[in-house]
Parts: structure tokens; sequence; C-alpha cells
């Protein structure tokens, strides 16, 4: 080989290192490149509250408010029961008696909203036999059958509970019960339990930041629940029987307790 030759060779080995270096250089400068950039999108790992907030930015509390508000509105069960031989007669002796009831309490003031079927049934009943004597065989019992239907009456005028009362039973209706006192949807008495709830939640939060040190500042999540409870039902009357004329029972409405539930939580500001 040449002098020529042989230098050729030389400058062809150096650039094919320096070709080398250069691709790993750039390689390398690539890998860190992504590497930072996979560090600048990776997010801060720490407990977060509901809101999303790092926890230690934020205090939760609870606020609970009760009201005693009276009902305006009274719920009556209005029943008929018939029995008869089989359950066809059963069934019309019952239709007839129940639109008897029906027609006295639209006269009542009920409008047909307000009147609501829950519930209609016919079923057999066996009837008791005697014991058979010795050396007799057991009779087979009688079977009646017995229908029932029963309506949800809603009454707003409240002074009117006791003569609806009256009126249904005066019309055949002989299983009755209530009232059942209640608050309509849109009382006011829920939002004002609940106004209350969240003014005892931010009082809560107020206090506990002044005991840290620290400012109290927006609210970052709110979650409410709110319920009420009816009172006891004032009077009832099981199976009676029709009668031409019947006194309105007493009413006296009792108050009802709404209770209201809210969790809350506020940014805390060092």
């Amino acid at each position: 080989m040449n002098h020529s030759a042989h230098t050729a060779n030389r400058r062809a080995g150096w650039g094919s290192l320096v070709s080398g270096a250069v691709l790993l250089g750039l390689l390398l400068s690539i890998s860190l490149a992504a590497l930072a950039c996979s560090d600048q999108e990776q997010p801060l790992q720490g407990v977060s509250d509901q809101s999303g907030m790092p926890a230690e930015d934020v205090v939760t509390v609870s606020g609970q408010a009760r009201v005693l508000v009276a009902p305006d509105e009274a719920v009556l069960y209005v029943g008929v029961e018939t029995t008869a031989d089989d359950a066809a007669t059963a069934v019309d002796q019952n239709s007839q008696q129940m639109q008897s009831v029906l027609d006295a309490l639209r006269e009542a003031g009920i409008p047909d909203e307000n009147l609501q079927a829950s519930n209609v049934t016919v079923y057999p009943e066996r009837q008791p036999v005697p014991l058979p004597q010795q050396g007799e065989t057991q009779p087979e019992p009688p079977v009646t059958y017995r229908a029932s239907n029963t309506v949800t009456v809603v009454v707003q005028d409240l002074s009117k509970v006791g003569d609806v009362f009256a009126a249904a039973v005066e019309a055949g209706a002989n299983n009755v019960r209530g009232p059942e006192w209640r608050l309509s949807e849109n009382s006011p008495a829920i939002q004002e339990a609940l106004r209350q709830a969240v003014a005892a939640a931010r009082n809560k939060a107020e206090t506990l930041a002044e005991a840290a040190d620290v400012g109290l500042g927006r609210i970052v999540a709110l979650r409410e629940e709110s319920s009420s409870t009816p009172t006891a039902m004032d009077f009832s009357q099981e199976r009676a029987m029709a009668a031409d004329s019947v006194t309105p029972p007493p009413v006296r409405p009792g108050d009802i307790e709404v209770m209201a539930n809210v969790t809350a939580s506020y940014r805390l500001e060092h």
C-alpha cells in the first residue's frame, strides 16, 4: 500500500469515528430533552381533597340546622272493604261504594289531582267451621271473597281535615287512617334550614382558621342533604261502619321538625 492510500484510509476511519460521536451526542441530547419535558409535565404527587386542591390548603367542616314549622298538608288514607260469596260480586260492590266515597270527597273540596288510588286487592277468605264429630268427615270450609280499595287523599286546607274524614265515612269508607302531617315540596322551611346549616358551617370554618392563625378564603365545595319528619297520625278509623251522620273528629296539627345537614370546604389563605 502506498503512502497516499494509507493516508486516505486513516482519514476515512477518523471520519467514521467523528460521525459516530456526533450521532451519539445527538441521541443523548434528545434523551435529556425528553426527560426534562417529562419532568415538567409530571404533576406533583400529594394528598388533595375533593376540590382538587392540596389538603393542607383546605378546611372541611359540617353544619347542621333544625327548624320547627307548622305543616301545610295533611294526608288521609281512605279505604273501602267489601265481602261477597264470589270475587266478581265483591269487586262490583266495592267499586260502587268507593265511587260514592270519591264523589263525597270531591264535594268536600278535594280536587282530582289530590286523589290517588294506592292499593286495590281482592282475595279469598276461608271461614272457620266447627270440628267434626267422631266418625264424621271434615267439611270443606266455605270461602268468601274480600275486595279492598284504598285512596290517598291530600288535604291542603288543614281546617277541613276533620270534615273530609267525616264525609268519607258517611259515604261508605270503612277503613280510614290519618292524618299524616307533612310539608309540601315548595315549603320555605327547607330553604331556611339549609341557610342556617351553611351559616353554621361557615362559623366553624372561621373559628378553625382563626385558631390556626390563617385566613379563610372562598368556599370550594359544598354538599347538602335535608329531610323532614312528619308527626304521628292523630286518629284512625279502622273498618268503621258507615253512618248517616259522623261528627268530625278534632284535629290539631303538630309542628314538623326539618333537619338540614351540609358539608363545606373552604380555601385557607396563609
